[in-house]
């Protein structure tokens, strides 16, 4: 799901700077599709859509990645931007239902979690992830069932909150 999303945010950014409206059509319809294999509302979108078609466990479909709802949240705002839609609902449901969830916020669980001894380097490592962003599912989030503080996923979860932050406080035309 991640890849798919990138590739259809860097697919817009061609077709916007090469005002290609195919492209830009072709992305509007792959958003379309990446929303179904989700749950918009909820703002949950899965890391594997149909992980059996590769030989993946089916209950790898259940596992969200946080970059995957990040994608969406990036994605929906530049389509918006594009003049493609208005997807500032689903960047609302997205971040308010779902990312927000697997944002790390207790150093203490995540000590816990990881095994990590306070007051070890460990602990001092471990706070500069408070705030990053962890794997769950759609009725489990991070406190319940972690697996796994990712690098990536906190970096992509910031940037989309970044993404949304900045659409939401910039304006044009008075």
């Amino acid at each position: 799901f991640h890849n798919n999303t990138n590739a259809l945010m860097g697919l817009l950014d061609l077709a916007v700077a090469t005002n290609n409206d195919w492209l830009k059509q072709f992305v509007r319809e792959g958003y379309a599709h990446a929303v179904r294999n989700g749950i918009l509302r909820m703002g949950w979108f899965p890391a594997f859509a149909t992980p059996e078609r590769y030989n993946r466990p089916a209950k790898w479909s259940h596992i969200m990645e946080p970059c995957c709802v990040a994608d969406m949240v990036v994605l929906s705002v530049k389509l918006s931007d594009a003049g493609l839609g208005d997807y500032w609902d689903n960047v609302d449901s997205i971040i308010r239902n779902y990312l927000i969830t697997q944002q790390m916020d207790d150093l203490d669980f995540m000590l816990k979690v990881s095994y990590v001894q306070a007051g070890s380097d460990g602990e001092k490592l471990m706070k500069g992830f408070v705030g990053g962003f962890c794997h769950g599912e759609p009725t489990t989030v991070w406190r319940d069932n972690p697996y796994g503080m990712s690098a990536c996923c906190t970096v992509n979860g910031a940037q989309s909150l970044y993404y949304a932050w900045h659409g939401i406080t910039r304006f044009s035309r008075g």
